[in-house]
């Protein structure tokens, strides 16, 4: 199916119409549920997903000024986050297993999903959701290995200790004493209270992402498929696309209008 909207909100529509016939099915409104009738694994295409526009990148002044507002659990996420560029689904679904603090890796094959059932009781509906840790991150390319720096083991070593309850998530929703998966909508009020408290412009969660392309940028240059890599891009277009103009600064951007001027100038002027 090719529309016009998101996987996430396709999907959740199709969730609507499966339960929606499936309850018509048992009042015997109609005989059969379609969707029972779909190849396994049936894939929603969607087809106007929009370019990020990315502006000039989050200065280093800008992400510790937050992170020195933070303290605990929250601190090791947010340093860890900027410093792995892992999206927040790969980041909450971080287990122990996925982290090799001994050779310095962590293993990116983990994300969240969110299942959401809906239960028809009495002629209403309902629906209820939970998080679960699923070995699939974005995409294909998304499964990586990614360097950590000795102060992000330095921190998690430290995180590791504090956690008093045994617990398989690096990062949980009760912090030290273990819990269940952090909900998504925590990360808004984190980043909120940081850029209040530090009196900075205020950012996303997932500007940290872009934070870290930018500083591997700085070390890589060229090397896209080294930063393709660490980012879990499924293409190296999709890296370039979001992150080339970053490479241009206003000194080549001189060179290259000379160098333009020097071999086209002449046939300009004819």
């Amino acid at each position: 199916i090719r529309v016009g909207r998101s996987q996430k909100t396709v999907s959740e529509y199709l969730a609507h119409f499966r339960q929606l016939l499936t309850y018509a099915v048992l009042d015997g409104v109609v005989s059969t549920n379609v969707f029972t009738q779909l190849p396994q694994g049936s894939t929603v295409y969607t087809s106007n997903k929009k370019e990020e526009k990315l502006g000039p990148p989050i200065s280093e002044d800008i992400i510790h000024a937050l992170a020195d507002q933070m303290k605990g659990q929250s601190k090791v996420m947010f340093l860890f986050s900027a410093y792995t560029g892992l999206r927040s689904g790969e980041l909450r679904a971080l287990q122990w297993d996925d982290i090799d603090l001994q050779e310095g890796w962590v293993s990116v094959r983990k994300a969240i999903v969110f299942t959401k059932e809906y239960l028809f009781v009495e002629g209403k509906r309902y629906c209820r959701g939970f998080y679960e840790v699923k070995p699939r991150p974005k995409s294909f390319r998304g499964n990586r290995k990614v360097p950590l720096l000795d102060e992000t083991i330095k921190l998690l070593r430290e995180h590791k200790i504090a956690q008093k309850a045994e617990s398989k998530l690096v990062f949980s929703s009760n912090g030290s004493r273990g819990g269940e998966i952090i909900s998504d909508s925590r990360f808004p009020e984190l980043m909120k209270v940081a850029a209040e408290r530090a009196n900075v412009k205020r950012i996303r969660w997932h500007d940290l992402r872009h934070y870290y392309a930018s500083q591997i940028l700085k070390i890589y240059g060229n090397d896209w498929n080294t930063i393709k890599t660490y980012m879990g891009h499924a293409s190296i277009s999709t890296t370039i696309d979001t992150y080339g103009h970053w490479l241009e600064n206003k000194e080549e951007q001189a060179i290259n209008r000379k160098l333009l001027n020097e071999k086209l100038g002449k046939i300009a002027a004819r």
